[in-house]
C-alpha cells in the first residue's frame, strides 16, 4: 500500500523522494513481485480484488489526509 500511496502523492502533489526511499519502495515492490509469482494460488478474481483493496484504501488515505491539512490550515487562520 505504501507504494500505492507514494504514486499517488507524486502524481497529484509533485511531490518529489529522493533515491534512497525510490530505492527502497523498489525493494518492496521486488518482494511483492516475487511472493506473487511464488505463490501456488493466484487467479485473476482474487489479484482484481486486492487491487481495488489497496487502491481504494490509499486514495482514502490520501483524501483524508488532504482534508485533515486543509481544516488544519483553516483553525490557524
Amino acid at each position: 500500500m505504501i507504494p500505492v500511496s507514494c504514486f499517488l502523492e507524486v502524481i497529484l502533489d509533485n511531490v518529489r523522494y529522493s533515491r534512497d526511499t525510490k530505492l527502497s519502495i523498489s525493494l518492496v515492490l521486488l518482494g511483492v513481485a516475487v511472493c506473487t509469482v511464488t505463490d501456488v494460488s493466484v487467479n485473476a478474481k482474487g489479484f482484481m480484488a486486492a487491487a481495488v483493496a489497496v487502491w481504494s484504501t490509499s486514495l482514502q488515505q490520501y483524501v483524508s489526509k488532504n482534508t485533515t491539512n486543509t481544516r488544519s490550515t483553516l483553525n490557524l487562520n
